[in-house]
């Protein structure tokens, strides 16, 4: 089977780092809003998690330039938060010893006592939620705390059961009462160099690379490509194409794309192959 496949609105990228560890998905909230992150007030208090900045408060945060936050009293007036703060969509195919690094802290050195929780959750599952509490209050956070001081905190954990899903990363804000705001800023998704499939490497072919505006890839057998995952230098899926039909060969369109470089990963019947792809 064959398919062409049109990739519009992307952002491209001019580089990419490679090492023995490598970022998947990076985010330092300095854009001035959430930009493609979502929010949630579960609540429905109206408040929400927003972009604060270390000279809105007088103490002294220990956060860089620009964070997020969502509060937890305003204007004196006590809340009790359950706001969801929902990362965009995250590649994980072809990647291994997975991890999730985050800073957060509390805005006030006394009233610091704010709770969070955080979730990942696999796409599918995302994309079927109609109740949001019942869907979290139903799920294992990989990370759950009350602050038991000021901070901020740097969080390291291991997310290596999610490697080879499409995952986004939820922060939750909740079971917490008239205390300050609760602060979270560089979101870090890293990854181990995963060996490279030289089965499927030597099976693929893509042409021409450096493209302008078709990349037309084929392969040598009968190997069905199932998932077609494009990303960005930062880990945001771009593109996402679940072929329940599976296909052999294909073409895609990319000469809406700015000049940078990508990754291409195709999951297929006999493994995951990455590829890197550069736009001209």
């Amino acid at each position: 089977m064959n398919l062409k496949l049109v990739l519009l609105g992307i952002v491209a990228f001019s580089g990419i780092a490679l090492s023995a560890q490598t970022i998947v998905f990076q985010e330092g909230f300095e854009i001035g809003n959430t930009g493609d992150w979502k929010v949630l007030d579960v609540d429905g208090d109206a408040n929400n998690w927003g972009i604060y900045g270390s000279n809105d408060f007088t103490v002294s945060m220990g956060f860089d330039g620009r964070f997020v936050g969502s509060a937890s009293t305003k204007d004196s007036e006590a809340l009790t938060p359950d706001n969801i703060l929902i990362s965009p969509l995250i590649s994980l195919a072809g990647k291994n010893d997975v991890k999730l690094s985050f800073k957060v802290g509390a805005l006030s050195t006394g009233d610091f006592a704010e709770n969070y929780s955080v979730y990942v959750v696999v796409d599918s599952e995302y994309n079927s939620v109609t109740d949001f509490l019942t869907f979290l209050n139903s799920k294992t956070p990989v990370d759950s705390n009350r602050l038991s001081a000021h901070g901020p905190f740097t969080k390291q954990i291991s997310i290596d059961e999610f490697k080879d899903e499409e995952v986004r990363i939820l922060f939750r804000h909740h079971d917490c009462t008239n205390m300050y705001v609760i602060g979270i800023d560089d979101v870090v998704v890293t990854a181990g160099t995963a060996k490279v499939n030289e089965a499927l490497a030597s099976k693929f072919s893509f042409y021409p690379n450096p493209v302008t505006e078709l990349l037309h890839f084929n392969q040598a057998g009968n190997i069905l490509v199932s998932k077609i995952t494009v990303s960005d230098i930062n880990g945001r899926t771009v593109l996402y194409t679940d072929l329940k039909q599976g296909m052999t060969d294909g073409e895609l369109d990319v000469s809406k794309l700015q000049a940078g470089v990508y990754l291409l990963t195709i999951s297929t019947n006999e493994g995951v192959y990455t590829k890197k792809i550069i736009k001209k």
